[in-house]
C-alpha cells in the first residue's frame, strides 16, 4: 500500500531477536502524499471544521496539530471556539449551523463537551457524512458491520494504518487488544477482525490478563493506564501497538506500555510519543478527503437525477401547469380540482432537491400538448 520500505530502528538484543521501532512520522508523511496527489486529480479543496468548548490543554494542543496537518496537506480548516459555560441550548444551536453549512466537508468535535452540554444530543444529530471521528451512532454501526462508507474512529484506524504500513498480515493471527472504549479498544477489535485476525478484548474485568496478553502475536495496549503492560505481558517475538497517551510519575509522556522494560521483547513495537499520536491526525485529513468526495458525488447524482425526473414528467404528460421558478412542465396529476399544488412523491422529491418555490396557475390556464 505504501510500498516497501518503512522507517524503522533496528536494535538486536541477546543475538537472537531483532526489535524494530515502528515510528509514526513517515506512516504520516506518506498518507499526507496520497491526500495531497488525490486531492490536486479530483480538483477538490476539503474544508474541515473543528468545533471546540473550553480551553483544556489537550484539545487546544489536538487542534493546533490538526490544523497544520491540514495546511500541510492544502486543505481548509476553521475553528469554532466556544465559552466553557455557554448553555446547552445555545451551543445546540451553534453546533446544527456548522453541521448544516454547505461550505463544510467534515467536522472535528473535540470531546469530552462540559457535563452541562448534552453530548449524546450531538452525536444523534451530527451528519454521518461529516463525522469524521466517527461519534456518530450510524458510523459506529458501519464500522461494526464492515461497511466501508462509515467513518471509524480517526485514532483506531490509525493503528490500522501503522500496521498496514509495516506490512503486518493480520490473517489467522492472535491478536489481543486491552481496553473496550467506544473510541479505540471496540472499533479498532471491528477493523482487525475485518483483517482476518483472531481477535480478543481484554477489560477491568479480564481474568488472568498478563496469559491473555502474553498469548498474543499482536498486542494492542488502548487502556489509558501508564506503562500497565508489563514484560510478563508480553510474549517473545511480538508486535506491540501502543495507543495510550499518559502522564507517568516523572511528569513525562508515556504509553500503556512500560517500554523501557518490554521493548527487548518484541519484534515491533510503537513509541509513545512519536508512534500511532502522530497518525491520527493523517487519518483525520484522510477521512475528510472522502467526506468531500462522497458530497460531491451526491450533490452530482443529484442534479442528474433533477434532470431525468423533469425529463419523464414532460415527456409523458400532456397535460400540465407551467412551472415558472424553472420553466419547465408540472404534471396535472399533481394538483387538486382548485388548482393548488398537491405534489406526488416524485415531484415533491424535485422539488426538495432544487429547493425552488413552485407555483402554479389556475386550471383555465391548461395546456395542452
Amino acid at each position: 500500500m505504501y510500498g516497501i520500505f518503512w522507517h524503522r530502528l533496528s536494535i538486536k538484543v541477546q543475538g537472537s531477536i531483532k526489535m524494530e521501532i515502528l515510528k509514526g512520522l513517515p506512516v504520516a508523511q506518506a498518507i499526507n502524499e496520497e491526500l495531497i496527489k488525490e486531492s490536486q486529480e479530483a480538483g477538490i479543496k476539503p474544508h474541515l471544521a473543528i468545533i471546540r468548548v473550553g480551553e483544556r490543554p489537550d484539545d487546544c494542543s489536538y487542534e493546533r496539530g490538526a490544523t497544520k496537518k491540514m495546511d500541510k496537506v492544502g486543505f481548509d480548516c476553521t475553528s469554532y471556539v466556544f465559552p466553557q459555560d455557554i448553555t446547552d441550548e445555545e451551543f445546540q444551536k451553534e453546533f446544527d449551523k456548522i453541521n448544516k453549512d454547505d461550505n463544510i466537508d467534515g467536522i472535528l468535535l473535540l470531546r469530552p463537551l462540559p457535563k452541562h452540554i448534552n453530548e449524546k444530543a450531538i452525536e444523534e444529530r451530527i451528519n454521518p457524512v461529516k463525522d469524521l471521528d466517527g461519534i456518530s451512532p450510524i458510523n459506529l454501526a458501519k464500522v461494526y458491520a464492515g461497511d466501508v462508507n462509515g467513518f471509524a474512529p480517526c485514532t483506531a484506524e490509525a493503528v490500522i494504518e501503522m500496521l498496514d504500513y509495516a506490512g503486518i498480515d493480520l490473517t489467522g493471527k492472535r491478536v489481543t487488544v486491552v481496553g473496550r472504549s467506544l473510541v479505540i479498544g471496540k472499533p479498532v477489535a471491528m477493523m482487525l477482525m475485518k483483517k482476518n485476525a483472531t481477535v480478543t478484548v481484554c477489560h477491568t474485568k479480564t481474568k488472568d490478563m498478563a496469559g491473555t496478553c502474553r498469548n498474543a502475536e499482536v498486542l494492542v495496549a488502548a487502556a489509558g493506564s501508564a506503562k500497565m503492560i508489563k514484560p510478563d505481558y508480553v510474549a517473545d517475538d511480538a508486535v506491540v501497538i501502543d495507543v495510550g497517551i499518559n502522564v507517568d510519575e516523572s511528569g513525562n509522556l508515556c504509553g500503556d506500555v512500560d517500554f523501557d522494560n518490554v521493548a527487548q521483547k518484541t519484534s515491533v513495537i510503537t513509541p509513545v510519543p512519536g508512534g500511532v499520536g502522530s497518525v491520527t491526525t493523517s487519518v483525520l485529513a484522510k477521512h475528510l478527503l472522502r467526506a468531500a468526495k462522497m458530497r460531491k458525488l451526491y450533490l452530482n447524482s443529484q442534479k442528474k437525477y433533477l434532470t431525468i425526473n423533469i425529463k419523464i414528467v414532460v415527456r409523458k404528460i400532456k397535460n400540465s401547469y407551467t412551472c415558472t421558478c424553472i420553466n419547465t412542465k408540472i404534471c396535472y396529476l399533481c394538483t387538486n380540482s382548485t388548482g393548488i399544488a398537491v405534489f406526488c412523491y416524485a415531484v415533491m422529491k424535485i422539488h426538495a432537491l432544487v429547493q425552488v418555490h413552485l407555483t402554479v396557475t389556475n386550471q383555465s390556464s391548461i395546456s395542452k400538448k
